[in-house]
C-alpha cells in the first residue's frame, strides 16, 4: 500500500512551496467560501469583520470640522477653504469597524491543495496565533 506524501496537494497543483499555494487565487477562493459559511471563530465565536456605516452629525469629511462650526465660520467671514486650498466636503456618515479578520486554518496538512471543508477550521487572528504557539496548542485542543 502505498503511503501519502505529505504536502503532495500543491505540487500537484504545479506550486512549489505551500506558500505559494496559500498566495494562490485558488487557496484564496477556498477560504473565502469557508469563511462566508462560517463567519465566526471556531474557538472564541468572534464574528467576522464587518464595516458598517452609522448617522453622525455633519462633519467636513477632510479636516472633521463639524458643519454648525463652519456655519459659525461663515457668519464672521473666515476663510472657507480646508487643507491645502480644498472646498469642505461635508457628510453624515462613518464608518464602524465590528469584529475581527478571519483566518483559514489547515488542521492537517496531508491534504493541502485538495482540502475538504473538515480540514479547514476558521479562527481569528488572535486564536490563530495561539495556535502556533506551544501553549496554544496544547489549550486548543489540538486544532
Amino acid at each position: 500500500m502505498e503511503t501519502k506524501k505529505y504536502g503532495t496537494g500543491w505540487e500537484s497543483l504545479g506550486y512549489n512551496s505551500y506558500n505559494d499555494y496559500l498566495a494562490s487565487d485558488i487557496w484564496k477562493e477556498r477560504s473565502n467560501i469557508k469563511i462566508n459559511n462560517n463567519p465566526n471563530c471556531y474557538l472564541c465565536g468572534v464574528e467576522k469583520r464587518k464595516i458598517e456605516k452609522i448617522k453622525v452629525k455633519w462633519y467636513c469629511r477632510i479636516c472633521n470640522l463639524k458643519y454648525r462650526d463652519y456655519k459659525k465660520q461663515v457668519g464672521i467671514r473666515i476663510p472657507l477653504k480646508c487643507f491645502r486650498g480644498k472646498k469642505h466636503i461635508f457628510t453624515n456618515e462613518k464608518l464602524k469597524i465590528i469584529g475581527e479578520f478571519l483566518i483559514v486554518h489547515h488542521i492537517t496538512y496531508f491534504n493541502v491543495g485538495n482540502e475538504d471543508s473538515g480540514d479547514l477550521v476558521v479562527l481569528c487572528r488572535i486564536c490563530h496565533k495561539k495556535i502556533h504557539t506551544k501553549k496554544g496548542v496544547a489549550n486548543a485542543g489540538g486544532v
